[in-house]
This record gives C-alpha cells, sequence and structure tokens, in this order.
C-alpha cells in the first residue's frame, strides 16, 4: 500500500516524445531535437540520397533502361541502337548518346531529391510587402 504522500508511479515524469510525430510535422513546428539527434537525422538522409543515385546508377548500367525511360528517342531493334528512328552505327556515337541520357537522368534525380530534402528539412516562408513577420520571428 503506497503512503498518502507518495506520488503514483509515473508521476513527474515528462512523457514520450515520439520522433514521427515531430519529423511528420504532428508537433507545433518547433522541433525538439538535440544537436547530435539533428545530425543523425540529417546524415540519414543525406544517406539515403546517396544510396537512392547509387542504385539508380548500377540499374542504369545494367539494364537497358534508355527505350523505357526516353520512349520516343531510343529505341533497340534487332540488337541495334535507334536514335530519333535513325540507326546508330558507330560505337563512339552510341556511347556518347547513352552517355548524354544518364547525365540527363542523373541531373533530374539530383533535382528530385534536392527538392526532396528541402521539403523534408527546410521549411521557408515567402512574405511580400514591407511589414515585419512577428509570427515567424515568435515561433524560432
Amino acid at each position: 500500500l503506497p503512503s498518502a504522500g507518495a506520488k503514483p508511479l509515473g508521476a513527474g515524469r515528462r512523457p514520450k516524445r515520439t520522433v514521427m510525430a515531430v519529423i511528420m510535422g504532428a508537433s507545433n513546428g518547433l522541433t525538439r531535437f538535440s544537436s547530435l539527434e539533428y545530425q543523425a537525422i540529417m546524415f540519414s538522409l543525406a544517406f539515403a540520397m546517396c544510396v537512392t543515385m547509387a542504385i539508380v546508377e548500377v540499374v542504369m548500367k545494367r539494364f537497358a533502361l534508355l527505350p523505357v525511360i526516353f520512349p520516343g528517342v531510343f529505341a533497340i531493334r534487332e540488337k541495334r541502337l535507334y536514335f530519333f528512328d535513325i540507326e546508330v552505327k558507330e560505337v563512339t556515337v552510341g556511347k556518347a548518346l547513352r552517355w548524354e541520357a544518364m547525365m540527363t537522368m542523373r541531373v533530374t534525380l539530383a533535382v528530385v531529391l534536392s527538392y526532396l530534402w528541402e521539403f523534408c528539412v527546410f521549411k521557408s516562408t515567402t512574405s511580400v510587402g514591407r511589414a515585419f513577420q512577428l509570427q515567424q520571428c515568435q515561433s524560432g
């Protein structure tokens, strides 16, 4: 039997934080991460971006995806490469075209991942006019 002045179990403890609630935006907009936790999350996101780019690079080198990614530009028929329905007979020209198409995919992937990074990590506000934004300054 507990004594009359004893606190019930769990009293005085802070409630446990759920990390997903803060990451997914269920909090009031202010993060409550320590510096180490924040750096770990940033490292995880950066690592995921690098792994994604590496996977796409390996898949593009391993499989013939150019006709799938660029259907009107590249075609492979009877083991021959066609560029806008013109047969590419020289190997060096074919390699140059493939390199340029892969570079286009790399740049596109970098832009998409940068946008996702901005969406997941940064929160930006745009203010129009000359009034000082008190609400944004008070929220941190």
